[in-house]
């Protein structure tokens, strides 16, 4: 490219010092060259100057670019032997002006050296008083910390001592209460006796729950045996009904006294070995009635006359031929107003008349709440043993 000059001394890129202006002895570089004579400089300082014409710059030649170690080198102009006065004059002038100028030069050195210096001064003041506001943070969030540490430690004790005279507090009261009972220690009272009330509630319930439960399987087997009895009854009456048992009827009651014993023939004539078919039939319908001899020993138990002085049917208030539910429903019965729990209110005489009575009661029942205790106690009256 082609460079721009201006009166042959300077051009874009060159380094100038300004000589007029608040800018004076700063030293600097062309960056652009415009038409009228507008120069713009940019200074060392990073600060860009705009100025016009030749006569506001001053062309310096330097070997370093460094502004610190920028060793200015201007031309001295040759001098040359003459004898006018006036060549001499200005030869003169031209190196006093050159002095002058590397003496601005040098000083306009110093003082930005002096600006940077006073710059570096001022950051690591900066820096200083920014590690001393840091320093104090720091120490502040100590002191910070070791306040809220002591605020927690006094409120811990706080806390404890507070527990310790609330505990203190409930043991003075328990003792109080201990000593004069006040209306907490009747409210405990009836709250107990309203849990024994509930206990005792839940455990009738649960004994009724029980007796149903039993109840309902003593009428399961009574329901069994009934249905076992009808059977075999049924069978009895089958056999007894069958035309073949009736064959021998004419005989004596001494041929049916030897029955099943000794065969002998028929008025027909019926050989030996027709009888002895019939024979098993006939001898396991008598054997079935004489079988067993405790139930034949105790037929006449159920006679009126017989019961009439049965003990634990007149304490139950029953019929002598009453069925084993009856005698479970009239115990319960009986049990509402006989029953210890159920007399607590009233008087001494009346409430000891009534235990005896519902002992009474329970030894009833207990003699006659299934069939084999009942056959038991019924076999004792009739033979007149009654406890």
């Amino acid at each position: 490219k082609k460079k721009l000059t201006m009166d042959g001394r300077v051009a874009l890129g060159q380094t100038v010092q300004i000589i007029k202006g608040k800018n004076t002895g700063c030293i600097g570089r062309i960056i652009e060259l415009k038409r009228g004579g507008w120069i713009t400089v940019q200074l060392n300082n990073g600060a860009t100057v705009a100025t016009q014409g030749k006569a506001s710059i001053r062309s310096m030649p330097v070997v370093n670019s460094d502004p610190f170690t920028a060793k200015l080198k201007v031309p001295r102009a040759p001098l040359h032997e003459t004898s006018s006065n006036k060549e001499q004059g200005d030869l003169r002038k031209a190196k006093n002006d050159d002095e002058e100028w590397q003496r601005q030069a040098a000083e306009a050195a110093i003082r930005h050296r002096r600006q940077l210096l006073e710059q570096m001064a001022k950051y690591k003041e900066e820096m200083i008083r920014l590690k001393r506001e840091h320093e104090a943070q720091r120490k502040l969030a100590e002191q910070k910390r070791a306040f809220m540490e002591e605020e927690k430690r006094k409120n811990d004790e706080a806390l404890r001592a507070k527990r310790k005279l609330d505990d203190e507090l409930r043991r003075l009261e328990r003792e109080e209460q201990s000593t004069f009972p006040c209306d907490s220690h009747y409210a405990r009272a009836a709250e107990e006796e309203l849990e024994r009330q509930r206990k005792k509630v839940l455990e009738r319930e649960r004994l009724r729950a029980q007796q149903l439960r039993e109840r309902a399987r003593q009428e399961r087997l009574e329901k069994e045996r009934q249905k076992q009895y009808q059977q075999r009854n049924q069978r009895e009456s089958a056999k007894a009904n069958d035309p073949r048992n009736f064959q021998y009827a004419h005989h004596s009651s001494q041929h049916k006294k030897k029955f099943g014993k000794t065969p002998f023939p028929s008025a027909t004539g019926v050989p030996q070995t027709h009888y002895s078919r019939h024979q098993p039939q006939k001898s396991s319908a008598k054997s079935s009635r004489s079988q067993n001899p405790k139930k034949q020993k105790h037929h006449g138990i159920h006679k009126p006359q017989r019961l009439a002085n049965a003990r634990h049917f007149r304490i139950l208030e029953l019929d002598p031929n009453a069925s084993t539910p009856d005698i479970k429903g009239a115990f319960r019965r009986l049990a509402k107003t006989m029953h210890p729990d159920k007399t607590i209110t009233a008087s001494p005489g009346t409430q000891q008349a009534k235990t005896d009575k519902f002992l009474q009661i329970k030894e009833a029942y207990e003699a006659l709440k299934d069939p084999a205790s009942r056959h038991r106690y019924m076999a004792l009256v009739a033979q007149g043993q009654e406890a």
